[in-house]
């Protein structure tokens, strides 16, 4: 999986004729941001999209700020990155491990 494979299973089911839905799993807001602007940037992916937000099922994100949604719909943010930021102390807090 990943975001390549979406790019590439898009691209194969555009020379097939055949439209695209996006979508996650439960994930973090990370990779909800992530699949984001993948789906933004697939132009094949053109069915909508459906996010299982992390808001739901998480105790805590570890985005700084929620996930930009309005009226139900996802908003790809425009600020450089995925476009929000992580909340350091809560990925130190929930990390098994770190490098130095």
């Amino acid at each position: 999986g990943g975001m390549l494979a979406a790019r590439k299973v898009s691209a194969i089911c555009e020379a097939a004729g055949i439209a695209c839905y996006g979508g996650d799993m439960f994930e973090t807001g990370i990779a909800h941001l992530a699949g984001t602007h993948v789906i933004a940037a697939t132009p094949n992916i053109s069915l909508g999209c459906e996010f299982y937000q992390a808001k739901y099922f998480l105790e805590r994100d570890l985005l700084a700020e929620p996930f930009p949604i309005e009226n139900g719909r996802v908003i790809v943010p425009r600020t450089p990155g995925l476009g929000i930021g992580v909340d350091e102390d809560r990925v130190r807090h929930y990390a098994v491990e770190t490098l130095r």
